[in-house]
């Protein structure tokens, strides 16, 4: 990988600057150091000029070690020989003609005594001379190996790291070889379907990894413990329920602005709400527009109640105006996005469904549910059953149950018994869910928003969860991360809504899905 080429991310070179400037940080810092680097944007040391130290903070070193970090290109006098287009002066320096050296990568390699060993990690490298030709010569044509030889190519990443009574990788290690494969040959790695990348990209890389090096470890008798893999405390992330948002709670308030005169204003809102149809809808979106923060201060409080929420900001739960402040809080306009998804992805999810239902968890429901909306188009000549069918769809792919997302209104009765009601954001369906165009909305057991289409109604079952701060339901939570990830295009590289997972956890089912889904219709198929 050329330190030259601005398209590229040189991870050699960001890691043997932080090991000039900061030669006394772990190689496991060093690689945390380089993923945070990636993940706000820096390709190569020079771009240090353009963030501050706040962008820095997670990494929680000495605000003299973030000081030296960034001013340390600008002085110049700690300029990576591989940016300059040449080797270390060193003898003891590790040539940087060394393809794929990674995270662990020493600043300089020591010579040990006979019975010592060095005070630093090896220095971990993928192994590209190993892999097999075969791999190479697809990689470099961007088509996708087959699962075999992607299998082999892991298998021997791992062994070489296994080499030389190594201890345990580090995760952090494993991360960004796999970040580096993944850089190096994109369209042959990357967790990405149709242009959308899930997650990080290389998350399905990482837990390949991850799960040779688990196995390898527990067949280790040496030390006659099981030896886990290891990795180094992370810094706190922010507000779990921030996640994927852009605005989730603004700093200030509009000018000219006061709690006084927004409270005012919420009560006006009231008023005008208690009028109906008299209100004037200009006016009323100028004021929800106006007190977007006073909404977002409520809502984000830790012991928000549901029914005071629907009580003082009553337009809140009008589809207009809550979809206008999910586009406020997320910058996405959620109904423009799953329609034009709808129509670019969702032909090939339904082939990949009907040529290879034995990938679902439930095979006969999925070929079931496919007839059923197959038969719902043709009684309704539209294709708008296949809106609520991709959630009865991807429900039979990951084994949840239909009842989490959408209700038949038979089973909750009319009026609706809340207690029948999950507390997590639901649809109810006023007729057949797939044959209807008449749903209602229910959040936190309170039945809200009343819905005219499916589309209107998809998207305001899924705004509620970024609106409301909700996660989504522990056991039911791959339908609304794959519409997240796959149909809208929310892909945090870290964190996920569903309550008690790993902070840099993709879904494992959303993740088998988009791989086969990546894998589908080329010449490998699945």
């Amino acid at each position: 990988m050329s330190s030259s080429d601005n398209d590229t991310i040189d991870l050699q070179v960001m890691n043997d600057y932080i090991a000039q400037v900061l030669p006394a940080v772990s190689s496991a810092q060093r690689a945390e150091i380089v993923d945070t680097f990636v993940n706000i944007g820096v390709e190569k040391p020079c771009d240090l000029q353009f963030i501050d130290e706040s962008d820095l903070e997670p990494l929680m070193l000495k605000k003299v070690q973030l000081r030296k970090l960034m001013k340390g290109w600008d002085t110049g006098q700690q300029v990576p020989a591989s940016c300059a287009g040449s080797s270390l002066s060193s003898p003891s320096s590790v040539s940087h003609d060394t393809p794929g050296c990674s995270s662990s990568l020493s600043d300089t390699s020591v010579e040990s005594s006979p019975g010592e060993s060095p005070s630093q990690d090896p220095v971990a490298c993928v192994p590209w001379s190993k892999f097999p030709q075969e791999l190479i010569t697809e990689a470099k044509a961007g088509r996708r190996p087959s699962p075999s030889i992607r299998k082999e190519m892991v298998r021997i990443i791992v062994d070489s790291l296994f080499q030389r009574d190594r201890p345990t990788p580090r995760i952090k290690v494993l991360r960004v070889l796999a970040q580096e494969v993944v850089h190096k040959y994109p369209k042959s790695f990357a967790d990405e379907v149709d242009g959308v990348k899930i997650g990080t990209g290389y998350d399905s890389l990482l837990s390949q990894l991850i799960y040779r090096v688990d196995n390898l470890s527990r067949q280790q008798k040496s030390t006659g413990k099981k030896r886990k893999l290891t990795s180094t405390p992370e810094a706190k992330n922010k507000k779990h329920d921030a996640y994927g948002c852009v605005n989730w709670q603004p700093l200030s308030l509009p000018d000219g602005e006061t709690e006084e005169s927004q409270e005012e204003i919420r009560k006006e809102l009231q008023q005008m709400y208690g009028s109906g149809s008299q209100a004037d809808e200009e006016e009323v979106q100028r004021k929800m527009d106006l007190t977007y923060a006073t909404q977002r201060a409520m809502l984000n409080q830790p012991d928000m109640v549901m029914l005071d929420t629907t009580e003082q900001w009553p337009y809140l739960f009008v589809h207009k105006h809550m979809m206008s402040h999910f586009k406020k809080l997320v910058d996405l306009d959620i109904e423009t996005a799953l329609t034009e998804s709808f129509e670019r992805r969702g032909p090939k999810l339904l082939r990949f469904f009907k040529l290879h239902p034995e990938s679902a968890t439930d095979s006969k429901v999925l070929r079931a549910t496919l007839s059923d909306v197959d038969e719902a188009c043709r009684l309704l000549e539209t294709e708008m059953p296949r809106v609520i069918g991709l959630v009865y769809l991807l429900c039979a792919v990951f084994g949840e149950d239909t009842t989490s997302h959408v209700i038949d209104a038979k089973e909750v009765g009319e009026p609706v018994d809340s207690g029948k009601l999950p507390g997590h954001p639901c649809l109810i369906a006023h007729g057949n869910p797939l044959q209807t165009s008449s749903f209602s909305l229910s959040v936190g057991q309170v039945v809200t928003t009343r819905l005219q289409n499916p589309v209107a109604a998809l998207s305001a079952w899924f705004a509620a969860y970024y609106i409301f701060n909700l996660h989504y339901p522990t056991d039911a939570a791959g339908v609304p991360e794959f519409i997240q990830r796959f149909f809208l295009g929310i892909n945090p590289k870290k964190g996920s809504k569903k309550k008690g997972t790993r902070k840099s956890g993709v879904n494992p089912g959303v993740l088998k899905l988009a791989n086969q889904l990546a894998n589908f219709e080329n010449e490998w198929g699945i």
